[in-house]
């Protein structure tokens, strides 16, 4: 599986994760097309350098969570997997984060 962030030069504006490529380069096009200083990195599974759960949690538990780390060399990406409640639809949902290498 491989994992495309989208986001502006920034860092901390407009990150977008997606699974897709084709979903990504239309949302980068988009940003692009508005002016704005839009990257795009890509993340495969052989680039996991870190995985941690919570062990004392089961899954049913909304203070269950997992996080990964993805390094492609230039930037870590940091997929959160944590309980999400209303507004939103409850459930388990992954937040992202990314950062320089």
């Amino acid at each position: 599986m491989e994992l495309f962030a989208v986001y502006l030069e920034s860092l901390d504006q407009n990150l977008v994760v997606f699974e897709k490529e084709e979903n990504a380069h239309k949302y980068f096009d988009e940003l692009k097309a508005e002016g704005k200083p839009v990257k795009v990195q890509k993340f495969g599974d052989w680039q996991l350098v870190q995985f941690e759960k919570a062990t004392w949690a089961s899954t049913d538990d909304p203070e269950y969570y997992e996080e990964l780390k993805y390094n492609n060399g230039n930037y870590v990406l940091i997929v959160r997997y944590c309980w999400h409640q209303p507004p939103e639809k409850e459930g388990y949902y992954a937040d992202y984060e990314i950062v320089p290498a």
